[in-house]
C-alpha cells in the first residue's frame, strides 16, 4: 500500500497520514489500552519510592480516623472510575480508527 501511495504521488507526510497511521492505529490501540490500565492500576506499586498516591492518603486516612472500610470503599471506587473512564476513552479512540475501512 506504501508503493501504492507513491506510485499515486503522494508526498511523504500524506502518505503517513492517509496509510501509514489508520493502518498502524488499528493494530496499537488495543495494546495501548492494557499499557494504560496497567499503569493506572500499578500506581499504587510507585509508593516504594515515597511516591504519596491514593493508597498512601487512604493509609493516612485509616490511621487518624480509624475507619477502613469507608476508606478502602472509597480507594476502590476511585481505581475503578479511573479504570473505566481510560477504558471508555480508548473504545472510543478504536471504534473511531476500526470504523474506516481502507
Amino acid at each position: 500500500q506504501v508503493e501504492a501511495a507513491i506510485s499515486l504521488g503522494l508526498s511523504p507526510f500524506q502518505r503517513l497520514r492517509l496509510v501509514i497511521l489508520p493502518q498502524a492505529l488499528r493494530s496499537m490501540i488495543p495494546p495501548l489500552n492494557n499499557q494504560y490500565l496497567n499503569c493506572w492500576k500499578n500506581s499504587s506499586l510507585a509508593i516504594i519510592i515515597s511516591f504519596s498516591d491514593h493508597f498512601a492518603v487512604t493509609n493516612s486516612i485509616v490511621n487518624n480516623a480509624g475507619q477502613a472500610v469507608p476508606a478502602f470503599i472509597i480507594l476502590l471506587l476511585t481505581y475503578q472510575i479511573g479504570s473505566m473512564m481510560i477504558s471508555a476513552i480508548m473504545n472510543y479512540m478504536n471504534s473511531r480508527v476500526t470504523s474506516v475501512k481502507i
